[in-house]
């Protein structure tokens, strides 16, 4: 039980010290000043432990100061891990920057349309990423070679309507994009080399947002498509603006609850096969289904933590979703360390999954008040729990704190998951034709318009909502550190309580 201890919290400690090291790479601050610093620090408080600490009388004090030790080397990595990520800049293309440029490449990702224009993300040659915002028609596909004449230039910061000014450069290095092109021209040339089992994924999700507009009217459809498979591109700025300021905006990104229905549904209907290959199915499920929606920061951690899970099963252990959570962030981080600080994505998701985690235990007992029945009381403590804890980097990201999430989760969230899996099916039979469709296509239909109606409305109700100014970073800083020290705190009650409790 020790040792599993010490192994759960050398986890925390890795990955708060890597994390730590990325997070302050992000400043710019001179990478062999820094490095050396904490590596120099390492080894005076290692060298103090080993000659200095008995490891008898002071074992308390040594595995202290070991893991302080094992933080600060992770700190050094995470800045040395954030400093090798900088996208290289193709040199032959920066001397053509301001001018308009011919540039051959093949879209490496799924387009986005933006409602007049589509926005492509394509790659040279010599591995350069360029963001090419081009006309709605015609329309290009993944993998495909195109010739794109537009104007190049480097991204550059830009003032938002709150008033802040939104590092559009470090944005895109996240996807390491590092030139955009806009008015761009587009000519396919041919049939570029990419993965093609994403290419039939990406058909499939296409051919199902089709069914879905095939079977039900707008914006229903596009709702629908942003529920079940992330994809909001159908959803208009207008309601996706809705969906924020009454606090559901999460309904339209997959999270590890729809990622663990896609697992369990697998492993249900492959169980015949035997209980390892049911799993293994399950894990190959999740995986194809987390390419298909697009492999989003949130889509990627439910993912992980879902395998994570799968292994246990197989393996049969205990699942311990915390660490589960802990080394899906320190892989992500590691394989793209531009996500931490500037994937907003990310940040939500984690903090969200962090407070259901450990937070909500400690709210659910204080709810006596409110019925079990439909799972209420969860779901309330839930929403509870997630908005506080996302309510701070909202605020500094977008301004909006919505004051009547509480009360439209409640309402909302308990058809989401009838709503996923018969969305699903409706589109499944959309392939068939609107008629064979038509019945569950009616059910999903009332139930994408009651939770529309539903923001709509709460929405237009003053006061439902704030819209504030720029606010300083110090603000979430704060406001997490102060969630950091009550977990501490009430997890140090509890188990003082449970100490005095137990039987002497």
């Amino acid at each position: 039980m020790e040792r599993q201890k010490l192994t759960t919290n050398g986890i925390y400690i890795v990955t708060a010290g890597f994390l730590t090291g990325v997070f302050v790479a992000s400043f710019g601050l001179p990478i062999y000043s820094v490095v050396g610093f904490l590596l120099t620090c390492a080894v005076l408080i290692g060298v103090y432990t080993f000659y200095f600490v008995h490891p008898a009388r002071e074992h308390v004090l040594r595995s202290h100061l070991f893991f302080v030790t094992i933080f600060l080397i992770c700190a050094s990595l995470g800045f040395v891990r954030f400093a090798l990520a900088t996208p290289h800049i193709d040199q032959d293309l920066l001397t053509q920057v301001g001018k308009s440029a011919d540039v051959a490449g093949t879209i490496i990702e799924k387009p986005q349309e933006k409602g007049t224009y589509r926005l492509y993300v394509i790659q040279t040659d010599s591995k350069t990423k360029i963001l090419v915002r081009g006309s709605m028609f015609p329309v290009y596909s993944y993998g495909d070679s195109v010739s794109v004449y537009g104007g190049l230039d480097l991204p550059k910061p830009f003032a938002t309507d709150s008033g802040r000014t939104f590092d559009y450069q470090s944005y895109l290095y996240r996807d390491g994009i590092t030139f955009v092109m806009s008015h761009a021209t587009l000519t396919k040339v041919g049939e570029g080399n990419v993965f093609f089992v994403s290419k039939i994924l990406f058909n499939l999700r296409d051919s199902l947002v089709a069914s879905f507009e095939r079977v039900m009217p707008y914006p229903e459809s596009g709702l629908l498509s942003g529920i079940v498979l992330g994809d909001a591109d159908g959803m208009s700025n207008s309601l996706t603006d809705t969906f924020r300021k009454v606090g559901i905006i999460h309904i339209i990104v997959l999270s590890g609850y729809n990622i663990m229905i896609v697992a369990e549904s697998a492993r249900r209907l492959f169980s015949r096969f035997g209980r390892n290959y049911s799993l293994a199915l399950g894990a190959l499920a999740v995986i194809l289904f987390s390419i298909m929606s697009g492999g989003g920061a949130s889509v990627v951690r439910a993912a992980i933590m879902a395998l994570l899970a799968i292994s246990a099963q197989a393996l049969r252990r205990k699942y311990d979703v915390g660490r589960g959570l802990t080394i899906a962030a320190l892989v992500m981080v590691v394989i793209n360390p531009w996500i931490l600080v500037y994937d907003l994505g990310f940040q939500l998701s984690f903090l969200a999954t962090v407070a259901l985690i450990w937070f909500s235990p400690f709210l659910t007992p204080h709810l006596g008040w409110i019925t079990e029945k439909w799972g209420l009381r969860e779901i309330a403590s839930a929403t509870i729990s997630a908005q506080i804890f996302v309510m701070p980097l909202l605020i500094y990201s977008s301004g909006i704190v919505s004051l009547s999430g509480f009360f439209v989760n409640l309402i909302v969230l308990p058809i989401v998951p009838m709503l996923m899996g018969i969305g699903f099916f409706t589109g499944i039979l959309g392939f068939f034709g609107y008629w064979v469709a038509f019945v569950p296509a009616m059910i999903t239909y009332f139930m994408l318009f009651y939770i529309i109606w539903i923001a709509e409305h709460v929405s237009q109700i003053p006061g439902s909502y704030l819209s504030l100014s720029a606010v300083s970073p110090l603000i979430p800083v704060v406001c997490y550190a102060i969630f950091t020290a009550g977990f501490f705190y009430m997890k140090n009650k509890k188990s003082l309580s449970v100490t005095k409790q137990a039987p002497s």
